[in-house]
């Protein structure tokens, strides 16, 4: 499951005309993989949320699929984007406001609205 949506997650992000749209993209990426998972996993994206459950019932014996699993297919979908070499992740943003540094960089367009409000507001200060 955490393969299925980081790979998605990577695809939608290493385009500029696709980045926008990651936010409406993943609602119902996730909405099918608690959907399909849920009668595997409980629907647990989530390895925090599933150690509340385990602690209580005690049952701490299984817990570590739900730790191991999230790592490894997060780190097999990073190798599946890995092997397409043409591929940037970019920042998905709706707007991307120079006045705030992206930490991860990104190489998309600035919105005309968002340079015009950064520099609105340089014009007030």
């Amino acid at each position: 499951m955490t393969a299925v949506l980081v790979l998605v997650l990577l695809l939608m992000t290493s385009s500029a005309r696709t980045a926008r749209w990651t936010a409406l993209v993943l609602w119902p990426v996730i909405a099918a993989l608690v959907w399909q998972g849920a009668p595997y996993t409980g629907t647990s994206l989530n390895p925090a949320r599933s150690l509340g459950p385990a602690l209580l019932a005690p049952l701490l014996g299984p817990y570590w699929v739900y730790v191991a699993g999230p790592l490894l297919g997060g780190a097999v979908a990073v190798a599946g984007f890995a092997l397409l070499r043409d591929r940037q992740v970019l920042t998905a943003k709706l707007f991307h406001d120079p006045g705030y540094r992206s930490t991860l960089g990104t190489s998309l367009a600035v919105s005309a609205a968002a340079a015009d409000r950064v520099g609105s507001e340089a014009r007030v200060r």
